[in-house]
């Protein structure tokens, strides 16, 4: 039995994140459509409405605290974060950027994924954040 390449995005696309990643090991078809930025965007519009509120522990002895500038309303994923940033100071489309003395963080808190980048030595060098740069 053959599923539609439509049918089986359309599928996956309402799955909560927890299995679409179980998913990516199933085949390299199925890989290569859940990391596809199609159906990153067709999932981000998807879930639009969807809420996540971002907890961050800096010092490993503390409680995990929700950021300041959550509401907790009740109906959000509550993702717990360890970092060693002061603060997220930046999102975009459920992305994290930490600002770092050497390092620029960003961080998927969905998936968990974390990447550095090099700040740079040029100080008259600027970073963006934004799906619209």
């Amino acid at each position: 039995m053959c599923i539609l390449p439509e049918l089986l995005e359309e599928i996956f696309i309402r799955l909560p994140l927890k299995s679409i990643l179980r998913f990516r090991t199933v085949s390299k078809h199925c890989r290569s459509l859940l990391e596809s930025r199609r159906f990153s965007e067709k999932r981000m519009s998807l879930q639009k409405n969807r809420r996540i509120l971002a907890a961050y522990n800096c010092d490993c002895g503390d409680r995990p605290r929700l950021l300041t500038e959550s509401r907790f309303e009740g109906d959000e994923e509550i993702v717990y974060l360890h970092c060693l940033a002061s603060r997220p100071s930046l999102s975009c489309d459920g992305l994290l950027c930490f600002p770092e003395q050497d390092w620029i963080i960003v961080l998927n808190p969905s998936t968990r994924q974390l990447r550095r980048f090099p700040s740079g030595l040029n100080h008259k060098c600027r970073f963006g954040f934004g799906n619209n740069l």
